[in-house]
């Protein structure tokens, strides 16, 4: 059983305790079902599975409860979500990873990776964008170099950055 304390600690991160339950697809509540089917929908429209608190809080829920249940999920569902790119971690690499995903989500509805300072649509987006740009031109110079440096610079560079 959780503690009070541990309860406390989850009520005050909104989770949502009527997804937790033993987790492949045949055993879930309708609620969970449908959660699952619009994060689907979610990542063929946007590339990835970033879902913003303040665009959707329920479906950004939904994919934290999966974060913190992943032991309890079927291996079969764990496969299919580890196949179409689901990031199980939020840590400092993710974040990076995090807006990379915006970014191609921006290039798939734009044809481009020119996104302005002051793009809106994602905030901060044309800001990461530029300090990419700033890191790529320390590394052609020397200034910088870090074989995750390369391999970030080698997935812009494949994206058309």
């Amino acid at each position: 059983r959780l503690t009070e304390e541990k309860v406390q600690m989850l009520n005050e991160l909104d989770f949502d305790w009527e997804q937790v339950a033993p987790v492949g697809r045949g055993n879930k509540s309708d609620h969970w079902v449908r959660k699952y089917e619009e994060l689907n929908e979610f990542h063929a429209r946007e590339g990835h599975f970033n879902v913003s608190k303040t665009s959707d809080p329920e479906l950004w829920s939904f994919v934290r409860s999966l974060k913190h249940e992943r032991k309890q999920l079927t291996e079969e569902l764990v496969d299919e979500l580890d196949s179409m790119g689901f990031k199980w971690s939020d840590k400092p690499d993710c974040q990076w990873t995090k807006r990379y995903n915006e970014l191609v989500a921006f290039k798939n509805r734009e044809g481009h990776c020119r996104v302005s300072v002051k793009y809106d649509k994602v905030p901060g987006l044309g800001a990461w964008v530029k300090r990419q740009r700033c890191i790529y031109k320390k590394m052609t110079a020397g200034e910088l170099c870090s074989d995750l440096l390369k391999e970030r610079v080698h997935m812009l560079n494949t994206l058309g950055f």
